[in-house]
């Protein structure tokens, strides 16, 4: 009889701490939501696509189109949000923050550094006008000019130059509008696009389709 009454007492203590951990615990979630922004201009554009992760975990989101999120975490834990072309933003979840919590978070674009360029004075317009009226233009500076503008030095830019983070945000703008836009329906099928079969057109004319010879 003794035994019965000391396993149901123990069973009971069990049950009470049990339920005052699982207390503390959600003393400790907090329901924390927030709007990830950027400045296009004069103007704050939302941020769609952008990662919000708690840092150590493997538990995260990502905001939407108008660029909210939300997330629960612990008190104590730290968010880091994300995005290509803006520079990693912290945020700690602090002991005094509410159950249902929010921010509003502007992120700031990473500085990208461009290769140096050297600004000569002109002492004066007059002596502009001199020097401007005395330059000869002769075919060397034509001959630079198309080889900077080739395409192919084009495309070893466009490959190798880093992307600004409101170019990124305005694609990724872009996109979420055009598969929202087709949400629900088939894509219109470049078949009956009349600018499609004209640059195809355009393409067979130059042999473009052309096997290349092998060397």
């Amino acid at each position: 009889m003794f035994n019965k009454y000391l396993f149901f007492s123990l069973i009971l203590v069990l049950a009470c701490l049990g339920t005052a951990f699982a207390q503390d615990d959600q003393q400790n979630i907090v329901q924390f939501s927030g709007v990830i922004t950027f400045q296009d201009g004069n103007d704050i554009m939302p941020l769609p696509g952008a990662t919000i992760t708690v840092k150590g975990t493997n538990r995260g989101t990502s905001t939407g189109i108008d660029g909210f999120f939300s997330i629960v975490v612990q008190k104590g834990e730290v968010l880091q949000i994300r995005f290509l072309g803006f520079k990693t933003e912290e945020i700690k979840i602090w002991d005094e923050a509410r159950t249902y919590d929010n921010i509003i978070l502007t992120m700031t674009p990473d500085a990208i550094d461009l290769p140096q360029v050297t600004i000569y004075n002109i002492p004066s317009r007059e002596f502009f006008k001199i020097e401007f009226l005395a330059m000869e233009v002769v075919d060397p500076f034509g001959d630079r000019a198309r080889e900077n503008l080739s395409s192919g030095l084009m495309q070893d830019i466009l490959e190798t130059l880093p992307v600004d983070g409101t170019e990124v945000a305005r694609a990724t703008l872009r996109q979420t509008a055009q598969n929202y836009y087709h949400e629900g329906q088939f894509r219109p099928q470049p078949i009956f696009n009349p600018f499609a079969w004209k640059k195809f057109i355009d393409a067979w004319r130059n042999g473009d389709f052309k096997k290349k010879d092998k060397d």
